[in-house]
């Protein structure tokens, strides 16, 4: 078992504190990949809370090579997946074309619409942009099951594609998210 503590630490505004969690992240998940492979473990659960950009850093750190499930924490603060059908449904869209192949913005609205206000001038200015978003209406709510967890990831598999099926010269995709942890 290993935990990941972000609270109580102060300088989220600052980049040093970034980079020392990003450390963190990445030493914790050596060591474990270590552990895994010498212990034979069949799965991961992760449960996870904390600023999103270092969810999706320790994201990066997990492959399809282990099988892992997330748990969410839900409002009422249940960590469980609740029973029944998938209710979410996804959608892609154009935001903004821009002559530049170097570059695309995808914006994720599953807990509420990405602000534009959010995204940098040069982005804006630069990047073609893309949204994927929950369909009709963002909400915090959405994510009940573990088979709406999993058409999100098949969705964003088709948008990661399309976006390089359209952009032959792609050399960055800058991701903006509204999401829940």
């Amino acid at each position: 078992s290993e935990e990941i503590d972000f609270t109580n630490v102060s300088g989220k505004d600052k980049k040093i504190y970034w980079n020392a969690k990003k450390n963190e992240i990445a030493e914790i998940c050596k060591r474990f990949h270590l552990d895994f492979q010498r212990n034979k473990f069949e799965h991961v659960s992760v449960f996870a809370i904390g600023p999103i950009p270092l969810l999706m850093y320790l994201g990066s750190h997990l492959d399809n090579t282990i099988q892992t499930k997330f748990f969410p924490l839900h409002r009422d603060g249940s960590r469980m997946w609740y029973k029944g059908s998938a209710k979410a449904k996804y959608s892609f869209r154009l935001v903004r074309e821009n002559k530049s192949q170097d570059g695309v913005a995808l914006l994720i609205s599953l807990s509420g619409f990405v602000q534009t206000e959010a995204i940098p001038e040069e982005v804006l200015k630069n990047y073609t942009i893309y949204e994927l978003f929950l369909d009709p209406q963002p909400n915090y709510n959405f994510l009940r099951t573990e088979k709406d967890l999993l058409n999100f990831q098949q969705e964003y598999t088709n948008s990661l594609s399309k976006i390089q099926n359209l952009h032959k010269n792609l050399k960055e995709i800058s991701i903006f998210p509204a999401i829940p942890a």
